[in-house]
């Protein structure tokens, strides 16, 4: 098949998930500067997300220095302390300074980005893509 007939299908996926996306968590972007999703689980990665982005920038040689479990050190690690998300949390956090949107953000993406990459996966072992997209449709849209 040629390359770019592939990539545009590979890329109508790519978008097709960003919309059932957007359908499952309607209405919860209308609120997405003031509203989590669950009661728990929300804060307290919005609490490790700024103290890691907090201490990156400032003092990078305290990161792992957590508040809690005081007066333990390298407490932080004893958690999941989700660095690697940074990527995403800390441009919308530098442009928003809202902690909760920026979470939101964080979470809106990650869930289309597991989709994309069970499909991925999944078309590179199968080469159906049909089957490939509800494989990572399932993935990441039945948490909801």
């Amino acid at each position: 098949m040629d390359k770019s007939k592939e990539l545009l299908k590979h890329s109508l996926v790519c978008i097709l998930y960003l919309l059932l996306t957007l359908l499952f968590i309607y209405p919860t972007y209308l609120y997405y500067s003031n509203a989590v999703y669950s009661f728990d689980d929300p804060q307290d990665m919005i609490w490790h997300l700024m103290w890691a982005y907090d201490n990156i920038l400032k003092d990078f040689g305290q990161l792992f220095h957590g508040n809690i479990f005081y007066p333990v050190k390298y407490s932080f690690i004893f958690t999941d302390h989700m660095i690697g998300t940074l990527i995403i949390f800390a441009p919308a956090y530098f442009l928003t300074k809202n902690p909760v949107l920026s979470h939101n953000i964080l979470m809106f993406f990650l869930t289309i980005l597991s989709g994309i990459s069970v499909y991925s996966l999944f078309y590179y072992w199968t080469k159906k893509r049909l089957a490939s997209f509800f494989t990572g449709f399932i993935f990441c849209l039945f948490i909801f």
